[in-house]
Order: C-alpha cells, then sequence, then structure tokens
C-alpha cells in the first residue's frame, strides 16, 4: 500500500484516484472506444481464419503464422479489450477489487498476445526473405513442423514474458519489453528491405509460386 489514501496498488499497478478524477473523460473515451472497435474486430478475424481454412491456395506451411497471428488478434479483441474496459470502468466507479483484477488480466494477456503478435509478423518477415534467398530449397527449410514448433516456441516464449513482471521491478520490466519490440522491429524491417533488393524481376513469377 502507498502512503497516500488516495493511491493503492495492486502488485506492479498502481491505483491513484485523483489522477483517474483529472483524467475521467480520456478514460471515458478509451472506454467507449474499445466497446465499439470490439465487436467489429472480433467478427474481422473470425472471417479471415475461415477465408484461410476454405482457401486451397492458402493451405501452406506458412500460412499457419497468419493463424497464429489472427489467433492472437482475435483473443485481444476477446479478452484484453473487455478486460481493458472493465479496468476503466473499475477506475471511473472507485471500484479497486475490478480495477486490480482486471488490469492484471489485461497486463499479463496483453503482454502475451501483442508479444504473440510481434513475433508472428517477425516470423512472417523472415519467412518472405527465405523465399528469395532458397528459393527452389524452400519448400524443404519450411515444413509444417518446423512452422508448427516455430509458432510453439513462441507461444510459451510469450508466456513467460508477463509472469517476470512479477519478479523483477517495472522498470527491469519495461527494459526487457522495449528490447524484444525493437528486436522485432529491427529483425522485420531488414528482412523486408533485403527482400526487396534480393528479389530479381526476373524471378518474380517463381517467386510468387511460393507464397
Amino acid at each position: 500500500m502507498a502512503s497516500n489514501s488516495s493511491s493503492r496498488t495492486c502488485f506492479f499497478l498502481v491505483y491513484d484516484h485523483e489522477r483517474i478524477l483529472r483524467a475521467r473523460n480520456a478514460y471515458i473515451a478509451a472506454a467507449v472506444f474499445n466497446c465499439i472497435t470490439m465487436l467489429p474486430a472480433i467478427v474481422l478475424n473470425v472471417l479471415l481464419m475461415m477465408g484461410m481454412y476454405r482457401s486451397p491456395a492458402l493451405r501452406k506451411p506458412s500460412t499457419l503464422l497468419l493463424y497464429s497471428l489472427s489467433a492472437s488478434d482475435l483473443l485481444l479483441c476477446m479478452i484484453v479489450q473487455p478486460g481493458y474496459v472493465a479496468k476503466k470502468v473499475g477506475r471511473l466507479t472507485d471500484s479497486f477489487s475490478l480495477y486490480c483484477k482486471s488490469g492484471i488480466l489485461t497486463y499479463t494477456m496483453g503482454v502475451l498476445l501483442n508479444g504473440v503478435s510481434f513475433l508472428n509478423l517477425t516470423a512472417i518477415a523472415f519467412d518472405r526473405f527465405l523465399i528469395v534467398t532458397s528459393r527452389i530449397h524452400y519448400q524443404e527449410k519450411v515444413t509444417k513442423q518446423r512452422v508448427i514448433a516455430t509458432i510453439a516456441s513462441i507461444w510459451i516464449l510469450m508466456t513467460v514474458l508477463p509472469i517476470i513482471q512479477f519478479w523483477v521491478t517495472r522498470a527491469t520490466a519495461f527494459m526487457i519489453t522495449a528490447t524484444f519490440i525493437i528486436s522485432c522491429i529491427v529483425i522485420t524491417t531488414l528482412c523486408y528491405v533485403l527482400y526487396t533488393q534480393i528479389k530479381p524481376a526476373e524471378n518474380l513469377k517463381d517467386i510468387r509460386q511460393q507464397l
């Protein structure tokens, strides 16, 4: 507990009632925005997954990465967004219990699922890079078993990351998260830059057949 009566802590979360009152309108706007976008995002991700499942052209090992990406986005919409709204409601109604429970849920699942999305995007970028560098050997390197193992590793790794927050300082957790995000962005950018530079115009047809 913090010494200030208007400020309370829930693990690593800080509940400051006075600050909440000052930002009341912003909290209301954030809650309303998430309520509005939640359902369309769920529907779009479900439709995307159904489309990939029904299309024979998309039944390739690398498509599993898109499934994983859509699954993480879908879970974000179904778990994190409602939790985020509940967290805002807890703040606005001065319900510390609701704020604490929904806040922990939102943070842990948010870090997990956003991390999965980042790593999936990085894996997809690396997959595009392998297409132009491996060419005829691409299908030998990118097998269904290897893609499944990669996806499983991504989800397991990102299950561990949010748990770290409960044992380290907030600053340390922030540095770990920032390093992770920056690494993903750098790797993804490099892969796509190299992809566009290596890809010869005369081999576009062969490359598209791998996609």
